[in-house]
């Protein structure tokens, strides 16, 4: 005889559990918020040094939100970008006064410690500033061409750069013994 089909055992599924997350507010609350605290007071906590996470808790709107609201008027934008500039000069100055706090004669620990702690706030100063904290060097040119003779022009690269007029030549990519076109 055969035997019964057997019927597939159901497991029994886990509901999932509910994630007690504290909402925040929607988009035109936390503009509502935001407009009732201002500017200014924003501004204030960026230059202060604050992070847009600490803002955000304090606030009790997300960091996106901030971020929208900053970017939504080419003016809260201008004076938050001046007020982080300012948050990143104040970093410059914690690591320097991190440094030079160190009593006369510190512990190697002492010094390792103050050492990263500077370092640190000099990469904070780097991201909240680069154009002045950056690694960066930027060389911003601009020359008119009037004439067509070429070591004429050669000669006034190798000025503006302050390098030699052979290491401009190599620049513009004139090998060696290679005759420029007058």
């Amino acid at each position: 005889m055969a035997e019964p089909a057997k019927s597939p055992k159901r497991r029994a599924v886990a509901k999932p559990r509910e994630k007690r997350i504290k909402k925040k507010p929607a988009n035109g609350e936390a503009s509502a918020k935001l407009d009732a605290i201002g500017v200014d007071a924003i501004c204030h906590m960026f230059a202060e040094g604050e992070t847009f996470r600490a803002i955000s808790a304090q606030v009790g709107v997300s960091r996106a939100a901030i971020a929208d609201w900053i970017a939504a008027s080419s003016d809260r934008s201008a004076r938050v970008r001046e007020a982080r500039k300012m948050a990143a000069e104040a970093e410059d100055d914690k690591g320097l006064e991190e440094l030079t706090s160190l009593p006369a004669d510190p512990t190697t620990g002492a010094v390792a410690r103050a050492r990263e702690i500077a370092q640190h706030r000099r990469w904070r100063a780097k991201m909240l500033d680069p154009d002045r904290y950056g690694d960066r060097a930027t060389i911003d040119l601009n020359a008119t061409i009037e004439s067509a003779d070429t070591a004429a022009l050669l000669s006034e690269l190798a000025q503006a750069l302050s390098i030699t007029p052979e290491q401009a030549r190599k620049m513009v990519g004139f090998a060696e013994g290679e005759k420029e076109a007058s």
